[in-house]
């Protein structure tokens, strides 16, 4: 049984993990549609 906190330090580390992806991703398009 996962407790909620637990849940929501995954969600909460899922979220920041996909955030840091579209900002490595934006990064990325940036520099090569210059």
């Amino acid at each position: 049984m996962v407790s909620a906190k637990e849940e929501e330090c995954r969600r909460l580390r899922e979220a920041a993990n996909s955030t840091e992806v579209s900002h490595s991703f934006f990064r990325f398009y940036n520099q090569h549609s210059s």
